[in-house]
């Protein structure tokens, strides 16, 4: 592995000035492009704000890690966030963080849902019903609905078809208007009424409404003081991450057909537990090259420093996974999508779902509905692109291969 620098390179404003508007545009072409020209490590002193991009794997484990006390949600995130309504574990710190982790621990955990003995046909009867009513689907929208399902069924006892049939879209269109004012840090308060607020206030109304029906019902079993937050949370750490990381093993697979026969054989020939962890591996080669959490947001909470680093409070730490997974000292040929990578071996620079205390405890969830969804349609049916623009990683919450990416369905023996 290589060595931990102990120095950083430092950018002033005026070495800065070309990344700005990429950082307000387009936040993974950002690190990328600091990362490219400048190194693992590198701080940015913008006036009044202080920026620190790290892609080296050593440190971001650290920062990740033994030095996470130090660190904590931004606060321009948690201000957005609440101008939205909501709050809960994304954005949270400290004991409220630890309550609502622990909640969710429970809620994901496989023992959860290998009580519910349905989950596998729930998944096999949503999956066939979806395509059959529309062959072309958006595979980012078709797993959204299919996780959302999922989780509100088995983890609340709540049918999401109560929710309004736009509920996706609309979703995203606020968690689209969420990301442009988290990328406007001098914007104008949402009482200002201009085109954007005017919009995202509609929006936010008409998804909170949704938030009620469930809570509503839901409230019967469980506390209504804790409902909003975590219902939010599923919708963007639970729902959006799942169906992104199902959205690029459907590209994985149909960019790679050799590998999808593999699959196939392998569900077909071997025992249930081979073939799974066949999929599993393909799965953590795809969140190598795609990690739902490509770079993780915290603010230093108390001035620190660690290995001759001074990280001074209040500066903003984008610790990034996109580009640790790329880096050849770890990943041989980090370029090339090796499905079997991980079918014999791990590494704690693959994190995906984050590491250490805030490890993503819907992670495991993913996996095995993951598993479940890919060989039902591995074995039942042809399926190819059919997008009419170029995929590309589209930088949302999660990363995501976006909208344009569209899949035609095929039932095999039909």
């Amino acid at each position: 592995m290589q060595e931990r620098p102990s120095k950083i390179k430092t950018l002033g404003l005026l070495e800065i000035r070309p990344y700005l508007k990429l950082l307000n545009s387009n936040l993974l072409e950002f690190v990328c492009e600091i990362q490219k020209d400048h190194g693992d490590f590198t701080h940015l002193k913008i006036p009044f704000f202080n920026l620190m991009v790290v892609s080296d794997p050593e440190w971001v484990e650290l920062l990740m890690t033994s030095l996470h006390s130090n660190l904590q949600k931004p606060d321009f995130l948690k201000k957005t966030a609440k101008t939205y309504g909501s709050s809960g574990p994304f954005i949270d710190d400290g004991d409220k963080w630890k309550e609502g982790r622990a909640f969710f621990s429970s809620l994901f955990h496989k023992q959860t849902f290998d009580r519910y003995m349905g989950i596998r046909e729930a998944i096999i009867f949503k999956i066939d019903q979806m395509i059959l009513e529309n062959p072309k689907q958006k595979p980012v929208h078709f797993f959204s609905s299919l996780t959302l399902d999922l989780i509100f069924n088995y983890g609340y006892q709540f049918t999401s078809t109560e929710f309004d049939e736009d509920i996706i879209e609309l979703f995203f269109e606020v968690h689209d208007h969420f990301l442009k004012d988290l990328k406007s840090p001098f914007r104008l308060p949402q009482w200002i009424l201009t085109p954007h607020n005017l919009r995202a206030k509609k929006n936010n109304a008409r998804f909170q409404k949704n938030i009620d029906k469930a809570i509503k019902q839901i409230k019967k079993i469980r506390p209504e003081s804790s409902l909003r937050d975590e219902l939010t949370t599923i919708f963007v750490a639970g729902m959006e991450a799942t169906s992104a990381m199902l959205s690029w093993c459907l590209y994985g697979l149909l960019e790679n057909p050799e590998v999808k026969d593999l699959l196939l054989e392998s569900i077909e020939k071997d025992s249930e537990k081979v073939s799974s962890s066949k999929i599993q591996a393909f799965m953590d080669e795809v969140t190598r090259l795609y990690p739902p959490g490509y770079i993780f947001n915290r603010q230093v909470n108390t001035e620190f420093s660690h290995e001759n680093i001074k990280f001074p409070k209040k500066t903003q730490l984008f610790m990034v996974p996109y580009l640790v997974h790329r880096n050849p000292s770890i990943f041989k040929d980090p370029l090339t999508f090796k499905w079997d990578r991980f079918l014999n071996w791990s590494s704690k620079a693959h994190m995906p779902y984050g590491a250490g205390a805030r490890h993503c405890p819907g992670a495991q969830f993913a996996r095995l509905i993951g598993t479940l969804c890919l060989k039902h349609i591995l074995v039942n049916y042809n399926f190819k692109n059919v997008s009419t623009e170029t995929v590309k990683p589209s930088p949302f919450l999660s990363l995501s291969p976006g909208f344009n990416f569209e899949c035609a369905f095929e039932q095999k023996n039909a």
